[in-house]
């Protein structure tokens, strides 16, 4: 193997392990979003749960309009 090849094999090599590096840090990241979404969509929920639940007295008269008409 020429001089030539190995150092191109080894550039090559530094510029993939620079890449993955990169991609890792983005998935790392994407990870903390999704994690943190996933929080925030079960507080939502609960808050949407609860809420419905608290309605649950409430009468409706669907032939009534709201106040506001």
């Amino acid at each position: 193997m020429s001089v030539d090849r190995a150092t191109q094999l080894e550039e090559l090599l530094a510029h993939q392990q620079r890449l993955l590096e990169e991609l890792d840090g983005v998935v790392t990241e994407l990870r903390r979003d999704v994690d943190t979404l996933g929080k925030e969509q079960a507080r939502l929920a609960a808050t949407v749960t609860r809420l419905a639940q608290s309605q649950d007295g409430a009468q409706d008269f669907p032939g009534e309009k709201p106040p506001h008409y």
